[in-house]
């Protein structure tokens, strides 16, 4: 349960510095006060909507491309239990689905 925000801290600022945290938070689509709180509170960088945008969008390409290899991987399945005869390298096929499965890992732990 989150607790309601009832304590206030006041600080002074210059005007430009008060009009920099305004657009910085509005870049953030957060509030002044959010953006300073989880800029100060929260070791992760704050993501503009443009960088979240991305990530999804690299996160789902990977998927897409890791959909791909494992389509393949079923196609080697298929010449190994002898129902195809083609010849395959799978053991790079297999390294490459590891290395997107990693990579998906890693662009999941930014958000």
């Amino acid at each position: 349960m989150t607790q309601k925000a009832t304590a206030k801290i006041n600080f002074r600022c210059s005007p430009e510095q008060h009009s920099e945290l305004k657009k910085l938070a509005k870049r953030h689509d957060v509030t002044t006060t959010n953006y300073i709180l989880t800029r100060t509170l929260t070791p992760q960088k704050l993501k503009t909507r443009n960088e979240k945008q991305q990530l999804i969008d690299a996160i789902f390409e990977i998927k897409r491309a890791g959909n791909n290899v494992n389509q393949i991987a079923h196609a080697i399945n298929l010449i190994l239990i002898g129902k195809k005869t083609v010849p395959v390298n799978s053991g790079k096929i297999f390294e490459s689905l590891q290395k997107l499965t990693d990579a998906v890992k890693k662009l999941e732990e930014q958000f």
